[in-house]
């Protein structure tokens, strides 16, 4: 898989995959162009994930003999039209619209996790609930069974994953 990050936003340009195995290719979403054969000759193609809304300009044989007539295309949800209309995109055998994140869903008995100055605190906490503090790079800084339903520890700046029960949240101490 080849995928090009969401703080890519320079242009594509020649071969960055020719003839190879590659079977996704994800685009992030700030990329404005891509240009002259970045990805051609890719038989095993099966999948091309783009995150912008707007279609990325092509440039001659962007996708050249890499089976896109049999390659699912994935766009945002609101922009799949836009896709189809756009020229060698909609070349694509199969044009489908992806939401945002899906699959998370929110506890509402699920301890609440929340940072005020120096201070994480923990609210909701059933008697026995693991709770753990760690910093960024792994280090312990609270590691308990709760006694009471709420805990807060005073932290230094920096980021932190939080576990509280069945709740894991990184957050960041200013």
């Amino acid at each position: 898989e080849v995928e090009l990050p969401a703080s890519e936003t320079s242009h594509v340009h020649h071969s960055l995959t020719r003839g190879n195995n590659l079977s996704s290719v994800t685009l992030g979403p700030k990329i404005p162009n891509i240009g002259h054969d970045p990805f051609p000759m890719l038989p095993k193609l099966t999948t091309v994930n783009v995150k912008a809304a707007t279609p990325p300009a092509l440039g001659s044989y962007a996708f050249y003999k890499s089976n896109v007539e049999n390659c699912a295309l994935r766009v945002p949800q609101e922009s799949v039209e836009t896709y189809k209309a756009a020229d060698q995109w909609k070349d694509f055998g199969t044009i489908d619209g992806v939401a945002g994140i899906t699959g998370i869903t929110a506890s509402a008995d699920a301890p609440a996790i929340t940072v005020t100055g120096s201070k994480i605190s923990i609210n909701g906490l059933v008697n026995g609930d693991h709770v753990a503090v760690h910093t960024i790079d792994g280090r312990a800084v609270a590691f308990l069974n709760a006694t009471a339903p709420a805990f807060s520890i005073d932290v230094a700046r920096g980021i932190y994953i939080v576990t509280a029960g069945d709740s894991t949240m990184k957050v960041a101490v200013r």
